[in-house]
């Protein structure tokens, strides 16, 4: 097929929900591609059905204490061109039970060749059904009669064959729809195919020792499909308060030894909760009721014609059901896994919306009077908070629903095959007690014809004698004796007349023949199964693949949305502004070191400043560090070159280390800066950086537990999740058979095999999922694989790193408040310093002209004493002092107005680029996915082409002639 265009081909798989070639297709192609995109369920050809049931709501029998439902078979045929209806005029009621019995029944009157589809999972309630009191739902009792009447398996993609088979004038259906309902006129289900006299046998067996009864032997439905399999995902789901329970008091419930409540999510539970379960364990939890072993001698292989191969297709059909099962605990295990990757997306979108809106009100606010915001260019003016916010949820959702919809989507049709694969089971069950039934029989004629001898008839009337008369009875009196008293020696001394043996051998004959007419049905429905295998697949591959498209297609278009709305500034104007800031960077790092060398010279008495020739270098060998000068000195040479060479190190980023470090440096002991002498906008500064980090540090959270889900949660990654489940898929799709068990009789041998390939039964991977060679349905698989979330570690990374650059925009902002508090407390510090300085001085002064006064006036008591207070001021205090700490003070308040004004021009370039940096963030993650998603739409095409190409016209035709 042709290449297609990106945006129409997104746009037609977003509004069909499959995907288009642009190649014209053929009439075969277009048959093909229809068939495989034809809708899951029965609804679409409903009317088209031949038998229409109708089942009313469940009515509560007061009389019988059970709930019942009515039910009414109408008949469609089409007469002189018109359709025309004819209803049953006769509406019965019928209990739950009694469903139960018509599905037991049908499985043993025809030997298994019904494929009768399970109630219990159409219900979704597991255990025995007989022991349910509470009311189903009857539109699911009127889908699986009308299945069963109609042929109707997995849900519409299947039909049996009906050919031959006279179903609505079966005894088990006549029963169901015509006969009383009240217990004890309905004949046991295995009853249904033998005739009165062997019923009667088998009831007097039954009655006389239960233990050697063939109803105690036959396997219930649940001992195929496990009472965990639905009850596991329906039965635990529902709350205590969300019961339905029966007109009657539960006290009669409890006396009987069963709950009177039900929880309303199991009548209402469908084929789909087979997947439910949490483990393959859970769902697979099936004993083997009945085994070909005992029945593949001689003597039954030359009786029954098709044993083997019955026996090869129901293991290959219980092969192929595990294979499903297995499917879907790993596509569970994957959707776990998708959901948790999802919700991290998630949580990163919110953390990006949030940081985009506060970096808005850090755009929006007036910050420095001497600066109007219409100077400021803002190239993200436009862009509204509530546009980036609703993008970014669109995406976050796109990305939580990126797998699930295609994994809800394959799981009706998964479930549906699953269904009709444990159908098989009690199907062959049935088989073998037809068999079995038969070959006793078979015995029992001849074990009568060679050791019991017949009596004489009447060659004139053709009845038998009164002495044979007596003889009967006495023979039927011994008869009754060996039953109760288990005596089996006495059965073998009665004598049989010629009519009897004659009865018998008709009897014999006639369930031969039902067997081997049954025997026929049911290979032809199981080969027919086994198939259809291929096909029911492709649909199922085709179903997913689309689906996945479709998601694949709604993410590039969340991806592209989110890039065309962020990105309305053009790269010019920000080229523009990016140049601007970095010549004013540069400037202003300059300006900051020679600051910093002012600062830490304020109190240096030492220092000494050559002409300043515009180098750094230069400026900042004004200190001088005398190695020769007192320890104290020294000390604080080695304090202002730390704080130099930090100052170096964080040039624009200054945190609390250099702050210190140059306070240090000057002698400025308490750090603390009071909340009265900080100003409006420091603390509105300091409130923007405080937040700042905090939105930050949350996007970098989010981004860390985005790539411990992805990567690793503990027990295995996303990517080995995605080949698990892939893996599983190939080999579920290619229909090949894997030998899952030990078990004898689930196995396949030589010669099983070679017998399935005389049936026209593909088990080579026809369609190639398994090959990696051109124009095979594996190479493309390969290769979506190999590119489905190949990008997430390097978008994470990529992530990671952008992150880590915002940082510093974080430290821009902070260093706004830290320069601030460094001018402050350095004026404040040169403002105590000049005021100690003068206080002494003056102080000084006044001792000094007081000490002159008394010695004029000799007074040497008061000279002394003002000389012992003189020796207690300072002796460096002088004028000089005075006028250094003067020229310090005044310095420091420079220096403040010089820091505030380099402050808040970073502060506003740090604005000015506030949203470019959290914008680059959205561009790379809607560039990734929107590149990604292009890839995988292009696999996945040449998937569902792939796919479509291997299902050839005459296997659908075949497919849809198999009914």
């Amino acid at each position: 097929s042709g290449a297609v265009a990106p945006a129409e081909s997104l746009h037609h798989v977003a509004s069909t929900g499959r995907i288009a070639s642009k190649t014209q297709l053929t009439q075969s192609q277009q048959l093909v591609h229809k068939f495989l995109n034809r809708p899951f369920g029965r609804e679409h050809f409903q009317d088209a059905l031949p038998w229409r049931v109708h089942i009313s709501p469940a009515e509560w029998d007061p009389e019988e204490q059970v709930w019942k439902y009515r039910v009414s078979v109408s008949f469609r045929r089409e007469e002189d061109g018109g359709l025309l209806e004819y209803t049953d005029a006769n509406t019965t009621l019928r209990s739950l039970s009694e469903f139960c019995w018509l599905e037991e029944a049908l499985h043993y009157e025809f030997q298994g060749a019904l494929l009768v589809p399970s109630l219990a999972i159409k219900l979704g309630i597991p255990g025995d059904l007989n022991a349910v009191m509470t009311e189903v739902d009857g539109k699911l009792l009127e889908e699986w009669l009308s299945d069963v009447l109609n042929g109707v398996r997995g849900q519409g993609e299947w039909m049996v064959s009906r050919e031959g088979i006279d179903l609505l004038g079966s005894e088990a259906m006549e029963t169901f729809l015509y006969r009383s309902s009240h217990a004890y006129e309905i004949p046991h289900p295995m009853d249904i195919s033998l005739s009165p006299t062997a019923m009667l046998e088998r009831n007097e067996d039954t009655k006389h020792d239960g233990k050697t009864g063939r109803a105690a032997e036959v396997p219930t439905l649940w001992t195929w499909f496990g009472a965990d399999l639905c009850g596991d995902g329906a039965w635990q789901n529902v709350s205590d308060d969300r019961y339905m329970t029966t007109p009657t008091s539960s006290s009669q419930n409890h006396k009987n030894g069963r709950s009177g409540a039900l929880p309303f999510g199991v009548a209402s539970c469908t084929s789909p909760a087979i997947g439910d379960a949490r483990s393959l364990r859970i769902q697979d939890s099936l004993v083997d009721a009945a085994t070909f072993d005992e029945y593949e001698d001689n003597q039954t292989v030359q009786f029954v014609k098709y044993l083997r191969l019955i026996k090869a297709e129901k293991a290959l059909a219980w092969n192929r059901r595990r294979r499903a099962l297995s499917l879907l605990e790993k596509a569970r295990l994957w959707a776990e896994q998708e959901q948790k990757v999802g919700a991290a997306w998630k949580r990163f979108a919110i953390a990006v919306s949030n940081l985009f809106s506060y970096e808005k009100d850090i755009e929006t606010t007036k910050i420095g009077d001497s600066i109007k915001r219409h100077t400021l260019h803002f190239p993200y003016r436009k862009l509204q908070k509530s546009v980036v916010d609703d993008c970014l949820r669109i995406l976050a959702r796109q990305k939580v629903e990126r797998s699930v919809p295609a994994l809800e989507a394959m799981q009706p049709f998964v479930s549906a095959y699953i269904a009709d694969l444990s159908a098989v089971g009690p199907s062959a069950d049935a088989y073998l007690y037809g068999v079995g039934q038969c070959i006793r029989a078979q015995k029992q004629a001849s074990k009568n014809a060679t050791s019991v001898p017949s009596s004489p008839r009447s060659p004139k009337h053709g009845h038998s004698s009164l002495t044979d008369q007596l003889k009967a009875g006495i023979r039927q009196v011994h008869k009754q004796l060996a039953g109760m008293d288990g005596d089996n020696n006495t059965a073998n001394t009665s004598v049989m007349t010629d009519d009897e043996q004659l009865q018998q051998q008709q009897h014999l004959h006639m369930v031969q023949d039902n067997v081997l007419r049954n025997e026929v049905v049911l290979k032809d429905v199981l080969t027919s199964l086994c198939r259809a295998s291929k096909i029911r697949t492709s649909r199922i591959a085709n179903r997913f693949f689309n689906t996945e498209a479709v998601q694949c297609a709604v993410l590039h278009s969340a991806a592209a949305t989110l890039r065309t709305k962020v990105s309305i500034a053009s790269k010019e104007s920000i080229s523009k502004l990016v140049n601007k800031h970095h010549v004013e960077d540069k400037i202003d790092h300059a300006t900051e070191l020679q600051l910093a060398q002012r600062i830490v010279n304020i109190s240096n008495n030492k220092k000494f400043l050559k002409e300043d020739d515009g180098t750094t270098e230069e400026i900042e060998q004004g200190v001088e560090i005398d190695k020769g000068i007192e320890n104290e000195e020294a000390a604080k040479a080695v304090l202002r070159d730390k704080a130099l060479q930090l100052c170096r190190e964080r040039v624009g980023r200054w945190n609390p280390k250099l702050s210190m470090a140059l306070m240090e440096a000057v002698g400025v002991g308490d750090a603390n800066v009071r909340v009265e002498e900080t100003t409006r906008e420091l603390r509105q500064v300091r409130k923007f950086a405080v937040g700042l980090r905090e939105h930050v540090e949350q996007c970098q959270e989010a981004l860390e537990s985005l790539r411990g889900i992805a990567t690793n949660d503990g027990r295995c990654n996303h990517s080995e999740h995605l080949e698990t489940f892939m893996l599983e898929l190939k080999i579920f799709l290619s229909g090949a058979y894997a030998s899952m068990d030990s078990n004898s009789d689930s196995s396949l041998d030589a010669a099983s095999f070679e017998r399935l390939r005389d049936a026209d039964i593909a088990l080579d991977d026809p369609c190639g999922w398994e090959s990696s060679e051109r124009g095979t349905c594996g190479r493309p698989l390969l290769a979506y694989m190999d590119k489905r979330g190949a990008g997430t570690k390097w978008l994470i990374d990529s992530l990671e790193a952008l992150l880590q650059d915002y940082c510093e925009r974080v430290e821009t902002v902070e260093s706004f408040v830290f320069m601030e508090c460094v001018g402050i407390q350095l004026e404040k510090h040169f403002s105590q310093s000049r005021a100690k300085a003068l206080a002494a001085f003056e102080k000084k002064t006044d001792i000094t002209s007081a000490i002159n006064i008394a010695t004029r006036k000799k007074m040497p008591q008061l000279v002394d004493q003002l000389k012992g207070k003189l020796s207690s001021v300072d002796p460096t205090v002088s004028h000089t002092a005075v006028k250094e700490a003067k020229e310090a003070h005044l310095e420091s308040k420079t220096l403040k107005t010089e820091l505030h004004d380099l402050a808040i021009r970073r502060l506003t370039r740090s604005r000015e680029s506030s949203t470019e940096r959290v914008v680059a963030l959205m561009m790379l993650w809607a560039n990734e996915e929107e590149a990604a998603a292009t890839d995988e739409l292009k696999l996945l095409k040449d998937l569902v082409n792939s796919i479509e190409k291997s299902v050839k016209v005459g296997e659908i035709k075949m497919f849809t002639n198999m009914a």
